[in-house]
């Protein structure tokens, strides 16, 4: 009862204080141009951080015989694939939103 009464209380403070006016809504103030060219850097700058760490990786090939080398190419390379194949639609929507 007295975990339940300070989570009721926890929340009260959290509608009370929430006031929807003041309130950051990304998808209110990223629309549009300015969200595909938000987009469109970050895609940009994760294919040539990805690629330049997958690079570094194969170029020495004494690395990859640690763990740590390993997990960090495997995410780099996952990283790339997310950033080649889905990144470029959600540009492509964002800029599409450019005419609403």
């Amino acid at each position: 009862n007295r975990f339940r009464k300070s989570i009721m209380e926890y929340g009260e403070g959290i509608n009370v204080t929430n006031n929807q006016s003041h309130s950051f809504i990304i998808s209110g103030q990223l629309t549009g141009p300015l969200l595909a060219v938000v987009i469109g850097f970050e895609m940009v700058v994760a294919i040539f951080l990805n690629l330049f760490v997958i690079l570094f990786t194969l170029c020495h090939p004494k690395t990859l015989k640690k763990s740590s080398t390993i997990l960090l190419t495997s995410l780099a390379v996952a990283n790339l694939l997310v950033s080649c194949l889905f990144m470029p639609f959600t540009f492509i929507t964002a800029a599409a939103d450019m005419n609403n």
